[in-house]
């Protein structure tokens, strides 16, 4: 009979640091407050503590904890080493920094993310100076601890931002970054030789092309979540306890007692959506950011649930109730959209069965990448609505997709096409302007073939037989997938606030082509051809980028950054901050293939859609993402929580939606967007 698997975790609070300019004062309450939901919740589990306290005492030279529980290099690094040898594989490891991060330029081999600079957690070093553990060191432990097979969860409440000026009004009441120190990061070097001496490469180390999102650059194996981006400022604020509490941990600490008290089993992913959604309100900022693998639990083994279920979330509930999602014009969101509201982890089908009032809301405004929305429903028992709650749109405004259907079309078919609230259907003679449309009929194998409005039949579909007892389940959900793949397809920003190709630019160019730069909107490769891609910000300011890639077996899934490293990458503009250099741009390599599938029929090419996604404010565009249809054992509820599409967003083209549906200044909150489309056309020959 296998053992249970053991707990184990390091909790690091720094709040004496040797000048006292530098002291913290809410590292350590973190550390408590972590360690007691840790042992109420995880028992049995073994702690480390490491800790420094500030006793606001200028004269302080010392932590007032033993020797062997200070938060040093050498008793850090000695511990993690300690629990990787003991621990058995399948062991979980949590790792909590709460306290002051640094940057620097770097020169140092292959440790050389694309905003050239070098980061670290900063520890107490003597009674004379502070002292580093290098992000390249951490990494390298953390690589230690997923070799032995072990499941790691890291929480990092620190930032690198040391130099940024400090805004007066700022709830925050200190900032957890520091200038870096030259002096401080030479000391004892001599007995670190993975700093000292040219660096092998590691997997989290050595990156071949792409670009990181962070400073531990790919948390392969494991699963991150980090106080903020790279350009934003991460601090501590007073809470309700009248303690004062890093941001990031005070919220993290909040959400995961609220997904016990609901007895939700929730994954890293959802408890990071809550934790966002949460910290918005008082520092709409600070954007945590989450790497690595998103569907296990928090400080637990992997899991499914809800892992492919696109969702938007509750980003500012006030007691006026005003209701806030975190999704808008660049989503598709359309006026009077209803969404009902719940806690992450639940379904909503249990939901009904369990005969709970579902809140629900309606779109009343739609800015650019939020939404207001009016309460239409209240929770059973007057519950308050609170950020963090998921939505999931139950009613849309938006037209429906058009399905012509043919004068032999079974009645069956026709009554479902009523039912499905995405799928209008219209019969071949009726005259049709709306878009896109599709048609339906019988091969002459008596399989479902399907056209799109122009009559080509559309290939690499699902084989679905008359005779298949679910075929006209099937044949509804693969209508309303190709619909929404073709909407998002054409969602584009045509608000005169728009970005515009003056604010950044785009270049695709084969790998291994000479003078084949593309700065049009199609390029061409080989098959495993490289394709080279590079984003440029002409602003003075951060833009935001992700990438879909909308696949020849529609799929839809993001490129750029991959699922390890964030939903998003923050460009910083070209110039110099906290003596860092910056490009002002990010470029990465990908590498087109032709799907096995496809290439079996006989194909010789296929077209990738790649879809940038720009914004001035970071937002996820997760819920864009579809399934590929493919496979003969293809069913609805493939790589979906839900059987239907109608638990995720159906999005259309905002620039063809009549104005009646798009009330609200697209630049009434200050946010702007844009996205291109690039075809990319990958052939064998």
């Amino acid at each position: 009979m296998a053992s249970t698997p053991s707990k184990w975790a390091v909790l690091i609070g720094v709040d004496f640091y040797v000048d006292p300019k530098r002291r913290l004062e809410g590292s350590v309450n973190d550390i408590e407050d972590i360690h007691a939901w840790l042992k109420q919740n995880h028992s049995p589990i073994s702690i480390s503590e490491f800790l420094s306290i500030n006793e606001n005492d200028p004269a302080q030279r010392f932590p007032s904890e033993r020797r062997s529980a200070w938060p040093t290099y050498d008793n850090i690094t000695q511990e993690l080493g300690r629990i990787t040898q003991v621990a058995r594989p399948g062991d979980f490891v949590y790792f909590h920094f709460s306290g002051h991060g640094t940057l620097k330029p770097t020169k140092m081999g292959d440790y050389r993310d694309d905003e050239g600079s070098d980061a670290a957690l900063v520890l107490f070093g003597n009674e004379d100076s502070d002292c580093y553990l290098r992000g390249i060191e951490l990494a390298r432990l953390f690589d230690d601890i997923v070799a032995k097979q072990l499941r790691l969860t890291v929480v990092l409440d620190c930032c690198h931002a040391g130099s940024i000026s400090r805004d007066p009004q700022s709830a925050y009441t200190r900032i957890r970054g520091v200038p870096w120190s030259t002096k401080i990061a030479s000391a004892g070097l001599e007995s670190r030789p993975a700093l000292s001496r040219s660096l092998a490469p590691t997997k989290n180390i050595s990156r071949n092309a792409m670009t990181n999102q962070h400073w531990l650059l790919n948390p392969e194996g494991y699963t991150l979540i980090a106080a903020c981006g790279p350009n934003e400022i991460a601090g501590e604020c007073e809470g309700e306890d009248n303690k004062i509490h890093g941001a990031l941990s005070y919220f993290l600490l909040r959400v995961l007692v609220s997904a016990l008290k609901e007895n939700i089993r929730a994954n890293s992913g959802s408890i990071y959506r809550q934790l966002r959604a949460r910290l918005h309100v008082p520092f709409p900022n600070q954007h945590p950011i989450l790497l690595g693998n998103g569907l296990v639990t928090f400080i637990g083994a992997a899991t499914t649930e809800g892992s492919r279920q696109p969702i938007c979330s509750i980003v500012k509930a006030s007691a006026k109730d005003q209701i806030w999602l975190n999704v808008g014009h660049a989503h598709g969101v359309c006026l009077d959209d209803e969404y009902a509201l719940y806690h992450d982890g639940s379904r909503m089908t249990e939901i009904q069965k369990n005969g709970e009032i579902v809140p629900k809301v309606r779109i009343k405004a739609i800015h650019a990448l939020q939404s207001e929305t009016k309460i239409i429903q209240s929770p059973e028992g007057g519950a308050s609505i609170t950020a963090g709650l998921t939505a999931a749109l139950v009613t849309h405004s938006r037209p429906k997709t058009c399905v012509k259907l043919v004068e032999s079309a079974s009645k069956e078919l026709e009554e479902a096409l009523g039912k499905s609230i995405w799928l209008q259907a219209v019969h071949d003679k009726e005259n049709l302007l709306d878009s896109p449309t599709f048609r339906v009929e019988l091969d002459e194998m008596d399989n479902y073939a399907i056209r799109n409005g122009s009559g080509q039949l559309l290939c690499d579909l699902p084989s679905i037989s008359v005779s298949d007892k679910h075929a006209i389940d099937k044949v509804i959900a693969v209508l309303e997938h190709l619909g929404k793949f073709a909407s998002i397809e054409n969602l584009e920003n045509r608000a005169d606030n728009a970005l515009t190709d003056a604010d950044f630019s785009i270049e695709l160019k084969p790998v291994g082509n000479t003078g084949n730069n593309v700065a049009s909107d199609q390029a061409e490769v080989k098959h495993k051809q490289q394709l080279s891609v590079t984003f440029t910000n002409n602003t003075f300011q951060s833009l935001n980028l992700t990438i879909l890639n909308l696949q020849p077996l529609r799929g839809i899934s993001r490129l750029y950054p991959s699922r390890d490293r964030g939903e998003w990458k923050v460009i910083l503009p070209e110039g110099l901050a906290a003596g860092v250099e910056l490009p002002g741009k990010v470029s990465f390599a990908v590498k087109m293939s032709i799907p096995d599938q496809i290439r079996a029929k006989g194909r010789s090419e296929v077209d990738d859609v790649l879809k940038f996604f720009v914004t001035t404010r970071p937002s996820s565009f997760a819920i864009l993402e579809l399934p590929e249809l493919s496979g003969e054992d293809w069913s609805p509820s493939r790589g979906s929580s839900s059987t239907k599409l109608s638990d995720s967003l159906q999005h259309l083209n905002v620039g063809r939606l009549p104005s009646s549906m798009l009330r609200g200044e697209p630049n009434g909150s200050g946010e702007r967007w844009a996205c291109r489309n690039f075809v990319v056309r990958t052939s064998l020959a």
